[in-house]
């Protein structure tokens, strides 16, 4: 039968499912790793392929280099001795030499074919809603087991990875967000420094805002970064380093030319004052404006192209 509406009594529990599986998603305990395992296995069963080992690992920066290294070895050396010794032989190699060194020298992850596990619970959340609410078959539960006990997945022909859930998750307003450390990490150390939901680097978290000094600002390029620096060291003190005139004003709004330096040269910041909790900032807006009117009207979906260079 085809469910078009859904009564008040269906709608009442969306709750339910909503609070269970963010609870899951946002877990900080250890790994269920009989559970995921479980479903792991399930899942090789159901695509008719032969279970293969499973190798947890300690965070997701292990599994993404641990992933595409083992695949290749085993691309290379198809036989039953390597693929009995991938278990140990990965587990030590990546624990012991990846894990520690990774977490300083890595700045990207390079995924391999993955799953997300519990980070990719609201597809859990739905489907379940469905099988156990509106009682229509959904073959999930492996999935399940996987998302509601463990994180990332990386499977293979001839192995599968597993990883631990995070030691911690801090956030703010619903993003990662951490003042005083990583906003997310798993208990080898790895994990990312986060403010306001923007990945930034660890020195812009863990250096004090008086320490901080002008010129880190201008030579970021990622924007979001350097709105994350405006907000931690405040517009007054971040001028004050940087050489800066007013091009015009217009009640809360000023446009100033801003001198970011020899490559990028001297760019035009609109410094405006959020109303609603008395906060001000700034951003950058196209070369050509020399108005504070301009810069509102490109803020507001005006015609300029040209786009700041570190933008």
């Amino acid at each position: 039968m085809k469910i078009t509406t859904l009564t008040a009594e269906q709608r009442a529990r969306f709750p339910e499912f909503v609070e269970r599986c963010t609870a899951y998603g946002l877990s900080c305990e250890p790994a269920d790793w009989a559970r995921a395992e479980r479903g792991i296995n399930e899942m090789y069963a159901m695509a008719n392929l032969p279970l293969v080992p499973i190798i947890r690992v300690s965070s997701p920066i292990v599994g993404a280099l641990a992933a595409p290294i083992t695949a290749n070895i085993l691309h290379a050396h198809r036989d039953s001795a390597v693929c009995s010794a991938v278990g140990s032989a990965v587990g030590s190699a990546v624990y012991s030499a990846v894990g520690s060194a990774v977490r300083s020298a890595v700045d990207k992850i390079w995924w391999h074919y993955w799953y997300g596990g519990q980070f990719w619970v609201s597809y859990t959340a739905w489907a379940a809603y469905i099988r156990d609410v509106l009682e229509v078959s959904v073959p999930i539960n492996a999935y399940e087991d996987l998302s509601l006990s463990a994180g990332y997945l990386w499977p293979n022909r001839s192995f599968a990875l597993v990883c631990d859930r995070p030691a911690h998750i801090r956030m703010r307003d619903g993003r990662l967000h951490s003042e005083s450390g990583m906003a997310i990490q798993w208990r080898d150390g790895w994990g990312l420094h986060m403010l306001h939901g923007v990945r930034v680097p660890a020195w812009l978290v863990e250096t004090p805002a008086a320490q901080i000094k002008s010129d880190a600002f201008a030579r970021e390029p990622n924007v979001e970064i350097r709105r994350e620096i405006i907000r931690k060291v405040g517009i007054e003190r971040l001028l004050a380093g940087l050489d800066n005139r007013s091009l015009d004003a217009a009640g809360d709004y000023e446009l100033l030319a801003v001198n970011l330096g020899d490559s990028v040269g001297v760019w035009p910041y609109l410094k405006m004052r959020n109303p609603s909790i008395g906060i001000w900032h700034m951003e950058a807006v196209p070369q050509e404006i020399k108005t504070v009117e301009k810069a509102l009207n490109w803020r507001n979906g005006g015609d300029f192209t040209h786009i700041h260079p570190m933008s």
